[in-house]
């Protein structure tokens, strides 16, 4: 089992500190995970937020890259994450594709750190099949288009601009 890492974000931070309340924040944790469904191996990356009091995420004192002992777990649930949000943690097929549904019931999907390793993942296999496959076909078909436009494009000229020589190098502060 691959182990859990703390991530950072594109500044360094592992800490990430709410834009509503700075006494909370989360620290974002990643698995590289080996998956066997249906005959087929899938290497995949799991990801889950570990929320708290950013004093009690300071203490832990974790490092980007640090290696934690436990599991990232995915939950889907028929039953909205969060009773007066409909809309969030809704699965969807691909980041602007259709909700995925299991008979007309839209699919709410969750994931957390856990250090039990008997927990194990919860999926509900989606019923709405022929939409999410039309879809599929439409968006191949965009970026077909797109590349064909884009074949058509001139290659840009480039040109050289001999530049003064210097000795001076500035920089303003």
């Amino acid at each position: 089992m691959n182990k859990v890492k703390v991530t950072a974000d594109e500044f360094g931070n592992v800490i990430r500190v709410s834009k509503n309340n700075p006494d909370y924040g989360f620290v974002r944790l990643e698995q590289s995970v080996v998956e066997i469904q249906n005959g087929w191996v899938r290497r995949k990356s799991k990801t889950a937020i570990l929320p708290g009091l950013v004093s009690d995420l300071k203490y832990l004192a974790w490092q980007e890259g640090e290696e934690l002992e436990g599991k990232i777990v995915v939950k889907e649930t028929l039953e909205p994450i969060i009773k007066d949000n409909l809309d969030y943690g809704v699965k969807r097929a691909g980041q602007d594709g259709p909700i995925c549904v299991f008979e007309d019931q839209p699919i709410y999907r969750s994931t957390y750190f856990t250090m039990d390793m008997d927990d194990e993942d919860v999926y509900i296999q989606h019923t709405n099949v022929d939409e999410i496959r039309e879809n599929n076909a439409k968006s191949v078909a965009s970026v077909k288009v797109a590349a064909k436009v884009s074949e058509t494009k001139t290659t840009p000229v480039v040109m050289e601009v001999e530049e003064p020589a210097t000795d001076e190098v500035a920089f303003d502060f």
